[in-house]
């Protein structure tokens, strides 16, 4: 909580002074000066990841601060003088949570205090005392680079008291605030407790040395009712952001309430009940975010870690094997989403709700006979291409593992086979066999060394797996860019 001026309330006075007229950036380009832009601040605020800047990212969500979100920093507080002036014009706001006694400290005091402080709208603490070994921080007041606000807040207070603080950007970051945590004319929450303070260094020791006093405390673990409830708060503010049609923080709160939840223990079983069935609505609603942002991929992870996580409730929940089920079908996984659909719609109690999955399934159902037919006519036009090696259709190869037996095929195998072909109900698993067919012939064909099976961009992933799967199996080399080609080994 240090700025870098050995007197920052001067420091600050100074660059109001210097930045009182605007700059002529014409002038400055006559005299060939250069100028640099920073980043703006939507810019930071677009890019910002606070689950990837914090180290302790998890441990910071057990004191999130929801309340940052929805009511002013200011909340039940009264105003502080500060300043030689002794000003009190609401930019240093306090409220006593437990009151300290004796005399405040003054200038030059050495002290000793733990404390939090937040950003306005970010509910996670910025820096906090409590997660360094529950060692409180120690400095000299007037001489250590505090930021003026910090610094007034101390000299309010008396030893052992806890008190929140409403601060003003003018009395913090300033104007340009410290991208990507504080942004630009944020105002500050802090919340302090000065355990000790002396005009003798000796009496406040430093945090070195008080270390082996404080090796053994730890955090107090929050109740599991009240990681709950931060949770559902959590949760409460993504359906909000959600609402709002913010998708990326509602995702955000989301996974900070999964974060909390799976990261908890419980002691008995109804709290695992109560810690699996709102896991399970807050993996689901993510589903939904996940989903209306076309990340599908995300969706299943999310299915699958509810089934995991929260087996009780996942299992018979209706909107989530509902949600994965359109999860699979915008991965185009036919199959796999009738099968969600169908279990979605067995669970379904409600007539108008079956209706609904009954049109996804319908629409999984299309989606895979379309699939089917587009395979279908891959195969026949990789059979019909001049590029196989085999002249003759008509013609069964029976394969076996050290070698081929041919024969010509009969007449009923024949019929057999155009029955097939003009069949709507063309089996996708054939196209495995018909690659193995294919790729026989052509090992077997006598000075032909290449054959290609056409362009990439006409087979799925899933083919192009089936085609390399069944090359290797058969000591081909099989390579992929713009044409499929598989060639022997010589």
């Amino acid at each position: 909580m240090q700025c870098e001026s050995e007197n920052p309330i001067m420091e600050m006075k100074a660059h109001s002074r210097k930045l009182a007229k605007p700059i002529d950036l014409e002038a400055l380009s006559k005299d060939g000066c250069e100028l640099v832009f920073n980043k703006t601040d939507e810019e930071f605020e677009d890019t910002y990841d606070a689950e990837h800047d914090y180290d302790n990212y998890d441990a910071l969500l057990k004191f999130a601060n929801l309340d940052l979100l929805n009511n002013p920093l200011s909340k039940d507080m009264v105003p502080v003088p500060y300043g030689k002036e002794q000003i009190q014009d609401g930019k240093l706001m306090k409220k006593i949570k437990e009151k300290g006694f004796g005399e405040n400290p003054v200038l030059g005091a050495h002290v000793q205090v733990h404390y939090m402080y937040y950003a306005e709208a970010n509910e996670l603490p910025i820096d906090i005392t409590y997660l360094r070994k529950s060692i409180p921080e120690r400095f000299q007041l007037g001489s250590s680079g505090l930021i003026p606000a910090f610094e007034y807040a101390i000299l309010s207070m008396q030893k052992g008291e806890k008190s929140d603080f409403f601060a003003s950007y003018e009395l913090c970051f300033g104007a340009l605030g410290c991208p990507p945590r504080i942004p630009a004319k944020a105002d500050l929450l802090f919340e302090v407790h000065l355990i000790n303070f002396s005009i003798d260094p000796q009496v406040v020791r430093s945090s070195a040395d008080i270390e082996s006093d404080f090796i053994d405390s730890q955090v107090e673990e929050p109740a599991f009712a009240k990681v709950l409830k931060r949770a559902q708060e959590l949760g409460a503010s993504g359906k909000n952001a959600f609402n709002d049609k913010n998708i990326v923080s509602a995702v955000r709160r989301y996974r900070d309430a999964v974060k909390l939840l799976i990261n908890t223990q419980v002691t008995n079983y109804e709290d695992q009940m109560q810690l699996e069935e709102y896991l399970c609505r807050v993996y689901r609603n993510l589903m939904v975010c996940y989903n209306n942002n076309k990340q599908y991929k995300l969706t299943c992870d999310c299915a699958s870690k509810a089934l995991q996580f929260a087996s009780h409730f996942a299992t018979k929940d209706v909107k989530l094997f509902f949600v994965w089920g359109k999860a699979l079908i915008g991965l185009q996984e036919w199959t796999s989403a009738i099968k969600h659909l169908k279990t979605a719609r067995k669970l379904a109690a409600k007539d108008s709700v079956r209706a609904e999955i009954d049109k996804e399934i319908l629409k999984a159902d299309l989606g895979n006979q379309q699939y089917q037919k587009e395979t279908k006519a891959r195969c026949m036009k990789m059979f019909s291409s001049s590029s196989s090696p085999s002249q003759h259709s008509n013609v069964v190869r029976i394969a076996y593992q050290e070698h081929e037996q041919v024969r010509p095929a009969t007449l009923q195998e024949i019929q057999d086979t155009e029955e097939s072909n003009e069949s709507d109900g063309y089996d996708v698993g054939d196209f495995e066999k018909l690659m193995e067919i294919r790729m026989s012939e052509f090992r077997m064909a006598e000075g032909i060394y290449e054959d290609v099976f056409g362009e990439t961009a006409e087979f799925s992933r899933r083919d192009i797996d089936i085609i390399k799967s069944i090359a290797n199996k058969m000591g081909l080399t099989c390579t992929v860019d713009k044409n499929i080609i598989v060639t022997k080994t010589i």
